[in-house]
């Protein structure tokens, strides 16, 4: 078991290190980060954000996600360009109104910041569940897997997961 610490802030001077802490306590305590540090993420933490991800519950035990894992610089410009283009049209023609509310503007500022910076995080990480397959936007121009198609196990043959088993 990891080291017990203070609260999400303080475990995140600790990169790497496990750590535990009461789930009431991480829900309640969660914050929104809209500023990222340019550190390259290592693919043992990105498997390791993945595999907790799969543990989420899905109706029917069907497990229906894909993840995306982006790390090349030219496709995140282009979400960052996508994102911020999204982000001017919603809400671009309130932003006097959002700065000049005392409340608001501090939140405002830090999405706006998160906007204008989308395309320069280490890393995203996209998930698609199998009913959004169709509509997903395909970055890479490289074709998507068929829709069902499982994917090949040991020996090439089809891959079915055990109930309960990760995806």
């Amino acid at each position: 078991m990891g080291r017990q610490v203070g609260g999400p802030a303080e475990a995140a001077h600790f990169p790497g290190e496990e750590v535990s802490m009461d789930v009431f306590e991480a829900i309640y305590t969660l914050r929104a980060i809209r500023r990222f540090k340019p550190d390259p993420v290592p693919d043992e933490l990105v498997w390791k954000v993945l595999e907790a991800a799969t543990k989420a519950p899905s109706g029917g035990n069907r497990q229906p996600w894909r993840f995306l894992v982006i790390r090349d610089p030219e496709t995140k410009a282009r979400i960052g360009q996508f994102y911020l283009e999204g982000w001017e049209r919603f809400y671009g023609p309130n932003r006097e109104q959002m700065l000049a509310d005392p409340e608001r503007a501090p939140i405002y500022r830090s999405a706006d910041h998160l906007a204008r910076h989308m395309g320069e995080v280490p890393v995203h990480h996209s998930l698609a569940g199998d009913h959004l397959r169709p509509r997903l936007l395909h970055l890479s121009g490289r074709p998507e897997p068929a829709a069902g198609r499982p994917r090949p196990g040991p020996g090439g043959r089809p891959h079915h997961p055990a109930p309960g088993a990760g995806a």
